[in-house]
Parts: structure tokens; sequence; C-alpha cells
């Protein structure tokens, strides 16, 4: 059940980047290179300036890659810590030598803590992308 949710997530993470990627990033991409062929259509300046033109054509994409690398990092740290909980909660209900009845009751509760941790991410994926989507509409 935990691999399937985890697909699922990532699969959810590939839709969120591939929509942010053709509703804003691609456009800064594209500003970005129009920058850069112009930073290279000037005569007057020295390679130094121009490489600096080109390289501060590239600051708006940098950042807004930034800010949804650390917003999907935020999220995924999230799930993490959740799924570290869910095996702590586990390691201390269990008993020193436990039977293989016990195990399996063990892991039966690991994996429905851990479901559930997917599910909360799942459910706050649009959230993120409204987010993320507000960051970038406020910041290019």
């Amino acid at each position: 059940m935990v691999e399937e949710q985890k697909r699922r997530l990532e699969n959810e993470f590939h839709r969120l980047l591939d929509d942010l990627d053709k509703s804003h990033l691609r456009k800064l991409q594209y500003d970005m290179h129009m920058c850069a062929a112009q930073c290279c259509q000037t005569k007057d300046g020295t390679m130094e300036q121009v490489h600096q033109c080109m390289k501060n054509c590239n600051i708006p994409v940098d950042n807004a890659q930034t800010v949804v690398q650390n917003e999907v990092s935020s999220i995924q740290t999230r799930l993490e810590r959740c799924i570290m909980q869910c095996n702590d909660d586990v390691r201390d209900d269990m008993s020193p030598n436990p039977t293989s009845a016990e195990m399996t009751k063990y892991n039966q509760k690991f994996e429905s803590c851990a479901s559930k941790c997917f599910d909360n991410v799942l459910l706050n994926i649009p959230k993120l992308a409204n987010k993320i989507t507000q960051k970038l509409k406020d910041a290019y």
C-alpha cells in the first residue's frame, strides 16, 4: 500500500513540476535566453562585461528554481519526519524479543501510520502548488 502511495506521490510531484515549468519557468527561461542574446549583440563591452551581463540574465531563473526546490524539499522533509515518527512509535511499543505475530502487528501499525503520512502530503500538494505559484507570480 505504501509503495502505491509513494508512486502516486512521485507522479503528483512530477505533474506539479511540469505544470510550474509550463506556467512560469519556461517564460523565465525564454526571457533569460533573449536577455543573453542581447548581451552578445553589443560590440562595445569587454568579454567580462558580456559574461556578467549573461550571468545577470540567469538570476530570475535561478531564483525561481530555488523557490520551487525549497518548497518541494520542505514537503519532502515533512514526509520523512512523519515516517520517522511512525518508526519511532512502533519501536517504542515493541517488546525486546517480539514474536513473529507481534512483528506482523508492528509492521501493519507502521504501514498504517506511514500511509497516513503519504495521504497527508498528497492532500497538501494543491496547497503547495498554490504557494509556489503565488511566490513565482509575486516575484516574476
